[in-house]
């Protein structure tokens, strides 16, 4: 073999580890980039002074999608589920890494209260790191490619917003649209209004909560109405949805054997158009955070979640879906992921576990639990992030409990 063929292949096998270079950078770029389609479907809340965050707002109504059959909507009910099925089996529900996010660019600033900052942070989803927001964007961007198959549904699908554990749903009957001032958007859907045969219903899609089903909610009740149903990661928990206050809303009342019903509403009469301004910027300062990946019929196959609390135990989690039998789940001090006194075999063991079942690399993980910790350790932080919390919910409280003898005094937002 020549001298010079040999530098010919060493030549070309260097182009082609720079050009594989290359390609895995762009897939990575493109990855962490916000999705075009975004652009279309979300404007920035108005923020006013004194205000913990900004109001959300909502677009025009939209048409229902016309179903002439049953076997027409049976298949469209099929299709809409497996695009949600391979959503959930591919993509973690994931409210870990915009928070670590957030937290890395408050500390980088000079800032004189968390407070400040928070105002002027714009929240920024990517493609893998998406909680309810993120994951019912996604699937929306998903579901309208179908709009070759059902021509008219890109017009039809949108967002929708939610507001969790409700006390009492009465005041919501005064006025056509959500008022900004009284309510508290923490969860973010997918919807699309149908007539079935000329008969009234909607169909919702929840990746945020792994529910692998395509949920149909008719206005008279019947078929293909869905029927109560259990979560699928707890047998105990049933979910029921109805048409509420004169079809404006979706009641989703969760309930067991156990606890008090819980009552949500779900918005439905016109699209929501400020989900991360307003809904991931929320969930930014909330309680409550995780990272969970599940079947495609949601199953919950892993997960880490912790509450923010000063020190909070971080809980790992998980449950092979074949062998049920095979599960493990453990809480952890933040500061073992900091710096452990002694290497703990069950922590390890549990951290494989969970690496394996969120597709993340196990180092990758074990970053993500050390600037989790790092955070929980952080007590001004903390003390801080639950201050914005409890504003928020206090505002939604206190406005509500006045709107009756306020109403007079109203008027429609814009």
């Amino acid at each position: 073999m020549s001298r010079r063929f040999k530098l010919f292949c060493l030549v070309n096998f260097i182009l082609l580890l720079i050009f594989i270079y290359k390609l895995c950078t762009f897939y990575n770029f493109t990855q962490k980039q916000p999705y075009p389609f975004w652009l279309e479907q979300c404007k920035d809340a108005a923020w006013l002074p004194n205000q913990p965050i900004p109001l959300p707002e909502w677009g025009d109504p939209r048409d229902p999608y016309e179903i002439n059959s049953i076997n027409e909507y049976d298949n469209l009910n099929k299709s809409f589920e497996n695009v949600l099925q391979t959503l959930l089996k591919t993509n973690n529900y994931d409210s870990l890494h915009n928070f670590i996010r957030f937290y890395k660019h408050y500390k980088s600033g000079n800032y004189d209260s968390l407070e400040e900052f928070f105002r002027e942070y714009k929240p920024i989803l990517t493609r893998d790191a998406n909680n309810c927001v993120g994951l019912a964007l996604l699937l929306l961007e998903r579901l309208i490619l179908l709009d070759q198959i059902y021509p008219g549904i890109k017009k039809c699908l949108y967002l929708v917003s939610c507001e969790m554990r409700l006390q009492n749903i009465e005041r919501y009957e005064i006025r056509d649209n959500p008022d900004p001032w009284v309510v508290d958007k923490e969860h973010v859907l997918v919807a699309m209004k149908i007539k079935v045969i000329g008969r009234n219903g909607i169909m919702i899609l929840d990746p945020g909560f792994q529910i692998g089903r395509v949920i149909t909610v008719m206005n008279d009740g019947l078929s293909p109405h869905t029927d109560t149903f259990k979560a699928v990661s707890s047998p105990e928990k049933k979910y029921n949805y109805q048409i509420a206050l004169d079809g404006k809303y979706l009641k989703w009342t969760m309930f067991d054997n156990f606890t008090k019903p819980e009552i949500n509403l779900i918005y439905i009469d016109a699209a929501y158009i400020t989900p991360v301004s307003v809904t991931e910027r929320r969930n930014l300062i909330s309680k409550f955070r995780s990272i969970l990946s599940s079947s495609d019929k949601g199953h919950l196959l892993a997960g880490v979640y912790f509450k923010s609390n000063y020190k909070a135990g971080i809980h790992l989690f998980y449950e092979d879906e074949e062998d049920k039998k095979n599960k493990g789940s453990i809480t952890v001090s933040p500061k073992y992921f900091i710096s452990p006194d002694k290497i703990d075999s069950n922590v390890e063991y549990m951290l494989e576990k969970c690496s394996r079942y969120l597709r993340l690399p196990l180092n990758d993980l074990q970053n993500i639990l050390t600037e989790i910790a790092y955070i929980l350790e952080d007590e001004q932080f903390q003390i801080s992030m639950l201050k914005i919390d409890n504003e928020i919910i206090e505002r939604a409280k206190h406005n509500s409990e006045s709107i009756d003898s306020n109403y007079s005094n109203y008027s429609n937002y814009s």
